[in-house]
C-alpha cells in the first residue's frame, strides 16, 4: 500500500510527469502532505501560487542531487519540525479548500450554470 510505505519516511521524491507547466499539480504532493512527509517537489513552475513554498523542498533550486543531499543531511531537527508544523497549518487552513472535491464540483457546476 502506497500510503503505508509513505508514512515510513521523512521525505519523498515528488516529481510530476509534466515539468514546468503552469498549474499542473497532481495528487503526488498532497499524498506526501497528508501523511506528514516533506515533499521534494519538481513540476509546476508556479507551484508556490497554490502551495506555500515553505512546506516542500523545491528540487529545481538545487543544481545536483549531491547539493540536495547536503541540504537534507544538514536539515536540523528544529527545521524539520518546522516543515511539519507548516504542513499541518496548511492542511487545516483555508487555502487547501481549492483542492477539495467539493470546491472543484462547485466550480464546474457554476461554470455550467452560467452557460445555460
Amino acid at each position: 500500500n502506497k500510503f503505508d510505505e509513505l508514512k515510513k519516511f521523512k521525505f519523498s521524491i515528488c516529481y510530476e510527469n509534466l515539468l514546468n507547466s503552469e498549474g499542473y499539480i497532481t495528487e503526488k504532493i498532497f499524498d506526501c502532505l497528508k501523511y506528514g512527509v516533506i515533499p521534494i517537489y519538481l513540476g509546476a513552475q508556479n507551484i508556490n501560487r497554490y502551495i506555500p513554498s515553505d512546506i516542500y523542498i523545491d528540487k529545481s533550486l538545487y543544481e545536483s542531487y549531491s547539493d540536495l543531499e547536503d541540504f537534507l543531511i544538514n536539515l536540523s531537527n528544529k527545521e524539520y519540525k518546522g516543515y511539519l508544523k507548516r504542513i499541518r497549518d496548511f492542511l487545516q487552513g483555508e487555502k487547501i479548500n481549492r483542492f477539495t472535491d467539493e470546491y472543484n464540483a462547485n466550480m464546474i457546476f457554476n461554470k455550467i450554470k452560467t452557460k445555460i
